[in-house]
C-alpha cells in the first residue's frame, strides 16, 4: 500500500490503536480540474442569484 500511495504522491500511515484496533491513513493528493463546461455553469449559478 505504501509504494502505491508513493507512486501518487501520497503516504500510508498504519499501525495499532493504543485503544485497540488497527489505524490505517491514507493521504492521496487530488488533481481538480475547472473545464469550460464548470465555467458556464458557475456563471449561470451566479446570474440566478443576482436575480433574487
Amino acid at each position: 500500500m505504501r509504494e502505491r500511495a508513493a507512486a501518487l504522491g501520497g503516504s500510508i500511515e498504519a499501525g495499532p490503536r493504543p485503544d485497540g484496533g488497527f489505524r490505517v491513513l491514507a493521504a492521496l493528493p487530488i488533481d481538480v480540474r475547472i473545464t469550460e463546461d464548470d465555467k458556464s455553469r458557475e456563471c449561470a449559478e451566479d446570474v440566478k442569484e443576482e436575480d433574487r
